[in-house]
């Protein structure tokens, strides 16, 4: 099975939605592009939660998880990571095929990518 997702990440907390655009916010947008790109390479593991907020909503077409922790938690099911996801699921990957700056919102990440898993 696989599934063709766009998913918004909203740029909040650790001090993004205080920072006026500027090379120190774009220096700390692209390391955090860099970390996006090696963490879908590697279906989150490890997740480097460091870089997100608490509250930082991830959102798709299918799902809406606010909160670091929870997301994490979702990654792990899908990626057979804990014992529910060990039961359900195989073979999981996610292909990233771009990480797009929002032109209206400097403080948001559009990443599009396919998940694909088999279930068990």
């Amino acid at each position: 099975m696989a599934l063709h997702m766009t998913m918004l990440v909203v740029l909040s907390g650790h001090g993004f939605a205080s920072i006026k655009p500027s090379s120190a916010f774009a220096q700390q947008k692209a390391a955090l592009k860099r970390t996006l790109r090696e963490e879908y390479e590697s279906m989150f593991s490890p997740m480097v939660t460091e870089c997100y907020a608490s509250d930082v909503t991830f959102q798709d077409p299918m799902i809406s998880i606010g909160g670091v922790q929870a997301y994490q938690q979702n990654v792990d099911l899908l990626g057979g990571r804990n014992l529910l996801g060990q039961i359900l699921f195989k073979d999981a990957s996610i292909e990233l095929h771009s990480v797009d700056e929002d032109p209206n919102d400097p403080y948001a990440l559009t990443t599009r990518w396919t998940l694909q898993l088999c279930m068990k």
